[in-house]
């Protein structure tokens, strides 16, 4: 036995951790110091005033940035617009919105997310040829009807190739991505808009939500950050644990399914109304919180009930999914994929950008639970005459932009 510790004893010496550096356990370990964060505040309760306060700004903030119904018609005119220039080269191409402008967490600077969809089943390769074609036809026609800027360009060798554009001005400048097939991304926009027409509250906070990490410059998958798609996922996974429930886990109701794309379970329950719904989910309707109570309510959840070193963000499941189960161990933060299973949306982060984002958590935790917080703030909005959310995050997260 003591030949046995001995060597444990040895081996574990052998350990070197990736975050602090020191020996004797991994990065994933709840020994290393990286996981001991500082002792969290203790606020009094916050009155019905400051929820009430802060109700009224979520909402009057997603009333000013969300969607309209003009603005998404607006989108489909151009769409329509982009499908005309298209049609010579492929005249049975049908192109479909998806992501933020077509999930119900998109306001109108969004990019504009496009899926062209073909008949018949379409390889990797062949689609690097047809956005190559694509990039020529639409080159083509921008430089003759002058609604595109001068500066088409694909990347064939991306995982889903892609054509991307800059509409010029008289079409708002928006960005735009066109992909060809990319099923999955359909389904998955479909579900987020299912959640989001399940209960106001999801869109209001998911809006608010998105701005917020944006402030916070923690909201760029591609400058190593989370991307917004993720940061909705963590709300969505609140919303179902919270208690009672605000939304289903609508991949675990009702008659089970199986929707299969690119080799996934891209099946969930859909439903007509609310009514339909409640007869598999019975509680709809059941969590009256406010607004401003489940966003505070959030930042709790990550900040003191979610144990980041050994559970999974899902939105596929009501069980708490572990890192163990997933062979995640390694990685800092797990977001899983509600669709494909195998990919962790968090797995870039680096040890760096992780701690910047549990900080950032931290100090939304401290900011909003924190009674003082709403003096200030709600002063200066009334005074101001202002009504948006967005410049409270700027005021009291200047500092996490830098």
């Amino acid at each position: 036995m003591d030949k046995f510790k001995r060597g444990l004893k040895r081996k574990l010496s052998a350990i070197i951790c990736t975050k602090c550096g020191l020996a004797g356990h991994s990065s994933t370990d709840q020994r290393c110091p990286h996981w001991n964060v500082e002792e969290l505040a203790v606020y009094p309760p916050l009155s019905l005033r400051c929820y009430a306060e802060l109700t009224r700004l979520l909402t009057e903030y997603r009333n000013q940035v969300h969607l309209t119904k003009e603005d998404s018609q607006w989108r489909e005119q151009i769409l329509r617009l982009i499908e005309n220039a298209i049609k010579p080269l492929y005249p049975d191409a049908r192109l479909v919105l998806f992501g933020s402008s077509a999930n119900g967490f998109g306001t109108p600077n969004s990019d504009l997310d496009i899926s062209m969809r073909l008949p018949g089943v379409i390889g990797q390769k062949k689609q690097a040829s047809i956005v190559r074609a694509l990039m020529r036809q639409l080159k083509k026609q921008s430089s003759r009807d002058k609604w595109c800027r001068e500066n088409v360009q694909c990347i064939p060798w991306a995982k889903v190739p892609i054509v991307k554009m800059t509409l010029s001005h008289k079409l708002h400048g928006l960005e735009c991505d066109i992909s060809v097939g990319n099923y999955m991304a359909l389904h998955n926009t479909e579900m987020l808009s299912t959640y989001a027409s399940i209960d106001e509250r999801v869109p209001i906070l998911g809006l608010a939500l998105k701005q917020f990490a944006k402030n916070c410059g923690v909201c760029d998958a591609s400058a190593g950050s989370l991307s917004s798609y993720s940061y909705i996922l963590l709300l969505l996974h609140y919303l179902q644990q919270a208690k009672p429930p605000v939304i289903p886990v609508l991949q675990q109701i009702g008659a089970l399914g199986t929707t299969i794309v690119d080799g996934c379970n891209c099946w969930f329950y859909r439903f007509d109304n609310l009514y339909q719904l409640s007869r598999v989910w019975p509680h709809v309707n059941k969590n009256r919180c406010t607004a401003g109570e489940l966003w505070v309510s959030f930042f709790k959840y990550y900040t003191e009930d979610f144990d980041w070193s050994r559970r999974v963000v899902t939105v596929r499941q009501i069980e708490p999914l572990s890192k163990l189960e997933k062979s995640w161990t390694h990685k800092s933060a797990c977001v899983e994929d509600p669709f494909n299973v195998g990919r962790n949306l968090a797995g870039h982060l680096s040890d760096a950008m992780w701690d910047y984002i549990r900080e950032v958590l931290h100090d939304g935790r401290d900011s909003f639970c924190n009674p003082s917080f709403y003096i200030a703030p709600v002063t200066m909005v009334c005074y101001l005459q202002l009504s948006t959310i967005a410049l409270n995050f700027i005021s009291h997260y200047s500092i996490c932009i830098v």
